[in-house]
């Protein structure tokens, strides 16, 4: 009897408390609640149009069809994760999805958010051609559709980090700290891809 209630209490002891169980299941729930605020608040910004065709997509996708997602609900998608598992760590662009910038991922699948607003962080997307490192083959927007800021590649980034300046030719976002400018200089490249 002694050996049965020693396995007995050693099975016991590996079975996590049920005050584990409870927390674990509050934050579980939690964690629901807070996605499911996000995909309200990034469909309050969008069209009836777009939502319907996201949510059918994610519907279908869910059913095993995933190669059928367009590039506006993949872009949905990642934005919600990025603001899910991220906003407490870095700061987040607005969860929105103005309507000109669903018809760009619709339109042009191959688009892709590489520019950012330099006020808000929205990423912006941009058609890139063939060339390495890749540059811009078709801009979409010059000004920001959620707050109209300027946009351009890694705005966003350098304006945080003060090191941002304008080119006095093209009006490019260009780097302007010391230790960017230094370097392209010692690698004798132009400040600027128009060549200033």
């Amino acid at each position: 009897m002694n050996r049965l209630s020693n396995r007995l209490e050693n099975l016991e002891a590996t079975l996590p408390d049920s005050r584990a169980i409870e927390e674990q299941g509050q934050q579980e729930q939690a964690d629901a609640e807070r996605e499911r605020e996000l995909w309200e608040a990034v469909f309050s910004t969008m069209s009836s149009e777009h939502v319907e065709r996201v949510v059918s997509e994610m519907t279908a996708g869910l059913e095993g069809d995933e190669s059928d997602l367009s590039a506006l609900t993949r872009q949905v998608i990642a934005m919600v994760h990025q603001h899910f598992h991220q906003a407490a760590y870095f700061p987040q662009p607005p969860l929105e999805m103005p309507p000109a910038i669903a018809e760009v991922y619709l339109q042009h699948p191959a688009a892709i958010p590489i520019h950012e607003c330099e006020q808000c962080g929205w990423c912006i997307p941009i058609l890139t051609g063939m060339h390495q490192p890749a540059r811009t083959a078709r801009r979409f927007f010059d000004r920001c559709p959620a707050c109209s800021g300027r946009v351009g590649y890694a705005a966003y980034e350098y304006t945080m980090r003060g090191a941002i300046r304008r080119c006095s030719r093209c009006a490019e976002l260009q780097p302007a700290n010391a230790v960017q400018v230094r370097h392209l200089q010692r690698h004798g490249k132009p400040r600027c891809m128009c060549g200033t």
